[in-house]
């Protein structure tokens, strides 16, 4: 099975949470919990056009900052924590014009100043069943050979990946001194779904990595997923069954999914 860490605190070391649900509030050094008080401050600013009685939103900006002011609660055993009060400084952009919609994300550490995810998407959708989309995000991440020497995952990286369940914010990010230094992951995920006639329908999506590399041939191998549904529903569009192949890098072609919906129930699926 592995080596699963202890719930609590091991002999001379420190606390190691079990699993995320463990790990949804902070933990004392000796697995204790501990209270916390956290904040997020974000300021929305949009652009709306009515027409008659409808209203668009071109454009939306959100600029925000996380706080973390545990340091400064006598319940949470903090007083007079060095750590830093400021997380994440995070900008987003939204826009949207007609079936074009349009995004990016922003994130920075402002403590060591680095960017620690880039992110951007669009999406072309006619409302009929026929879309082409895309998504790309550059995020910092603690490297493989850092987690190969015991570095926790949760190091490195985004406040929105790093927090637990029950915080706003995550840790303070830092590397730890002797270990290989973060690395950047990056991701891009491209697909499209098209509505064809007699209530047949087709989707395709493809998840690039353009920087991996496989450790042992030191092969570039960007392609990592690819992934093709067929589906059919009647003319009333009340209910779908859709079958899926999946396409992994090193593993093959499988068959991976059937998937139902239902009009007014919600959908569910069974793995090949």
């Amino acid at each position: 099975w592995g080596r699963v860490p202890s719930a609590g605190a091991e002999d001379g070391g420190l606390a190691q949470p079990y699993d995320q649900i463990d790990r949804a509030v902070p933990l004392a050094l000796d697995g204790s919990t501990r209270g916390f008080l956290q904040g997020v401050l974000a300021v929305d600013q949009s652009l709306r056009v009515k027409t008659g009685t409808q209203v668009r939103e071109p454009l939306r900006l959100r600029i925000g900052q996380g706080f973390d002011l545990t340091r400064y609660v006598p319940a949470a055993n903090k007083l007079g924590d060095p750590e830093p009060v400021l997380r994440d400084t995070f900008a987003r952009l939204s826009a949207s014009a007609g079936v074009l919609n349009a995004g990016g994300l922003v994130r920075l550490d402002p403590r060591s100043g680095r960017i620690t995810q880039l992110s951007a998407d669009f999406a072309i959708d006619d409302g009929k069943g026929n879309a082409l989309y895309a998504r790309y995000d550059d995020i910092l991440t603690t490297s493989r050979e850092a987690l190969a020497k015991g570095d926790s995952p949760f190091a490195q990286g985004p406040d929105t990946l790093r927090r637990p369940l029950d915080a706003l914010v995550g840790g303070v990010s830092r590397e730890t001194p002797g270990l290989p230094p973060a690395e950047r992951s990056q991701a891009l995920i491209a697909g499209a779904r098209l509505k064809l006639g007699f209530g047949l329908g087709v989707r395709y999506e493809a998840l690039v990595q353009p920087l991996y590399q496989d450790q042992i041939t030191q092969e570039y191998k960007p392609l990592a997923q690819q992934t093709l549904g067929v589906s059919y529903g009647p003319a009333c569009d009340c209910w779908r069954i859709e079958g899926v192949v999946t396409l992994r890098r090193d593993i093959g072609l499988e068959f991976s999914d059937v998937n139902v919906s239902v009009a007014g129930v919600g959908s569910f699926g069974s793995g090949g």
